[in-house]
């Protein structure tokens, strides 16, 4: 079972008193340490998300969004990765912990041209990273040791995020601090667990297309053709045409309540075509909860749908569109 930890960050800003002198290392810092965040993968046994940090390490662990709660750490062997020198240290795709197997694919002295150097540099593992015995440039071939604590985040939607629509894509960040490294990851809509998105409305405006192009619907459509303010306008054919809808901005909803959108840039058509007088006429849709694969997702699906703030959405929308129909 995983254990919940702490993840609040409480920092007082406005005090001119230093934390500590300037230029004076923190006691047991080491600025060459290395920390670094993964998402996991399956079905974490508590919480919406698994997540991995490199290497298993008692970090201070937080984060702006959500609880974490903390699982069992693990040992893990990286085979053949190329590392690439440019000096006398380089690091891997993971904090190394241990070296396994080392094969140099090439070495050239640090400071000279493709000069081969009188013998290849020893490769060691010190503070997470790889650590040459001399400065060169060159590649190695390597299996190194690692290991990883994991840890479970579980989403908390913040209150006042209820009713607002949500053009963004994140849902927080978690942060691991130890001995003066630091490593952030985001969370972004998708990497949550059996994360599904339902439309819940949409913003759509009417067209008329017919052989001769697209047109806005004129006033009294289809009895009137003609745009009273644009007399010499012949308008579109009554006799053979389409009604059609343009999507202006859909949005969504997830199990989790949360909203967000995405908009399209929609110009007018004939006869407005290059102006920017012309409003056109916006209609609101709203969708239904949709069926899941189970009661329950159901049941998730109509709950989340039924907790919609449709006041505070159609404020928005509003303020977006001047000319919106709402049912």
């Amino acid at each position: 079972m995983s254990k919940k930890i702490d993840t609040s960050i409480n920092v007082e800003f406005g005090s001119d008193e230093n934390w500590f002198d300037e230029g004076e290392a923190c006691a047991g810092w080491d600025s060459s340490a290395q920390l670094k965040w993964t998402p996991g993968t399956g079905i974490p046994p508590s919480g919406d998300m698994i997540l991995l940090l490199y290497p298993a390490v008692p970090a201070d662990v937080s984060a702006s969004n959500g609880t974490m709660g903390i699982g069992p750490r693990h040992s893990r062997t990286i085979t053949e990765e190329i590392i690439v020198f440019s000096g006398d240290s380089s690091t891997g795709n993971y904090p190394v912990t241990g070296i396994s197997s080392i094969t140099i694919i090439n070495a050239y002295a640090k400071d000279c041209n493709a000069v081969e150097p009188k013998k290849h540099p020893v490769i060691s593992a010190k503070h997470g990273k790889f650590k040459a015995s001399f400065p060169f440039v060159g590649a190695v071939r390597v299996s190194y040791n690692t290991s990883y604590q994991e840890y479970y985040w579980t989403y908390n939607k913040p209150p006042e995020h209820a009713g607002i629509i949500n053009t963004g894509w994140m849902l927080g960040e978690v942060f691991a601090f130890y001995k003066g490294a630091m490593a952030k990851m985001p969370i972004e809509i998708g990497a949550i667990r059996d994360t599904k998105y339902a439309e819940l409305y949409r913003v759509v405006s009417e067209y008329i297309a017919d052989s001769e192009g697209a047109w806005e619907v004129p006033e009294g459509w289809p009895e009137e053709n003609s745009y009273p303010h644009l007399p010499a306008v012949d308008g579109p054919d009554q006799s053979a045409f389409q009604q059609l809808k343009r999507t202006h901005e859909i949005g969504y909803c997830d199990k989790y309540k949360t909203n967000y959108n995405d908009r399209f840039h929609i110009k007018p058509e004939e006869p407005y075509v290059g102006t920017s007088n012309y409003k056109i006429k916006h209609k609101l849709e709203k969708a239904e909860a949709p069926e899941g694969d189970t009661a329950d997702e159901t049941a998730a699906w109509e709950e989340a749908f039924a907790s919609t703030d449709w006041a505070g959405i159609e404020s928005t929308l509003k303020k977006r569109y001047a000319e919106l129909e709402i049912p």
